[in-house]
């Protein structure tokens, strides 16, 4: 009987070390949020799940504030009503962090990796990943500014109405993967500027 407690107390105990074991070997714990409105992402390393689709008025929807983010649009879209001047969803300084499977439609820009200037060095969004989504934008599709290492594969890109500017638009941005994207109806398909 004696030896079954042992074996048992063991076992739990190894059980708990290879838990812990795996949690210090990734890094770190992702966890899943739902989202359900526009808003700000600013947990670092959680993993955000589109549960419905969004619709909205307001001049931009989603915008990523922390590192290695996921959003998960999980085949949802998020739609700006009436004529919107703003971003789906802006990646602001942000790294390590990925977008897929969502739908963009009808905001000026659907997705923009942006930059801030700090101590006069312009820090931007790196090593970042969208893949599987469906944009349509009024002006431009995806936005890089100062932003490098990112990978965009299989996004499909189209002009929402009169869109006059690029389906993906670089300024300052060096060193980007692009793969498998379609591009369709803007009057630049890929616009590079000192890129």
């Amino acid at each position: 009987m004696e030896s079954i407690k042992r074996v048992k107390s063991n076992f739990i105990v190894f059980c708990l070390f290879l838990v812990f074991f795996s949690v210090f070997l990734s890094g770190s714990v992702s966890a899943l949020t739902d989202v359900t409105s526009c808003g700000v992402l600013s947990i670092e390393n959680e993993t955000y799940v589109l549960i419905n689709d969004i619709a909205t008025g307001s001049s931009s929807c989603i915008t990523i504030v922390s590192d290695g983010i996921t959003l998960d649009g999980n085949s949802h879209t998020i739609t700006a009503t009436g004529f919107s001047n703003g971003i789906g969803v802006e990646i602001y300084r942000a790294h390590y962090t990925i977008i897929k499977n969502l739908g963009i439609l009808n905001f000026r820009t659907g997705i923009k990796l942006t930059f801030d200037i700090i101590d006069q060095v312009g820090r931007g969004s790196d090593n970042n990943v969208i893949t599987n989504n469906t944009i349509r934008a009024l002006a431009v599709g995806i936005n890089f500014i100062t932003s490098k290492n990112n990978t965009l594969t299989n996004n499909n890109l189209s002009a929402s109405g009169f869109a006059i500017q690029s389906g993906m638009a670089l300024f300052s941005s060096n060193l980007n993967t692009m793969s498998g994207n379609s591009v369709s109806g803007f009057s630049i398909g890929i616009d590079c500027f000192n890129s």
